[in-house]
């Protein structure tokens, strides 16, 4: 039986300052012509909409740095095999956290797959912590 490398959750923290600067998550699904969609909330605020987003997507808008401390975002996303290329059922998923233009944090997770058009989920549980 063939062993497969999967890193599909991640439990991290972000320092980010403690200002108005706007705090954005980007999220780089897959490979090529791969296809998937995230879930982004904030777990332990009920008030903060859920947003759902299909495909790889650039610097979406979340909250004011500072008033992030202290609160949990959870990004999972959903990626689908579909590049039909049998000797690569590799899956990825990149999330990138923003304070304004900066990168704060970068993390990439991946699997291999068993068969073409499976799908992986991928699960970014990350504590934002605001410092002046």
């Amino acid at each position: 039986m063939a062993t497969t490398k999967r890193q599909t959750i991640v439990n991290d923290f972000v320092i980010i300052p403690n200002n108005n600067q706007m705090l954005s998550v980007s999220v780089t699904i897959g490979l090529t012509d791969q296809t998937g969609s995230s879930r982004i909330e904030i777990s332990n605020d009920e008030s903060f909409p859920v947003i759902n987003i299909e495909g790889t997507f650039n610097k979406e808008p979340i909250d004011q740095c500072g008033k992030m401390d202290g609160k949990t975002l959870l990004v999972t996303t959903s990626v689908t095999d579909t590049n039909n290329d049998t000797n690569n059922n590799r899956t990825e998923a990149t999330l990138r956290i923003f304070a304004g233009n900066v990168v704060k944090y970068k993390k990439k997770l991946q699997s291999v797959v068993v068969n073409e058009g499976d799908t992986e989920t991928f699960i970014f549980n990350i504590d934002c912590h605001a410092f002046e």
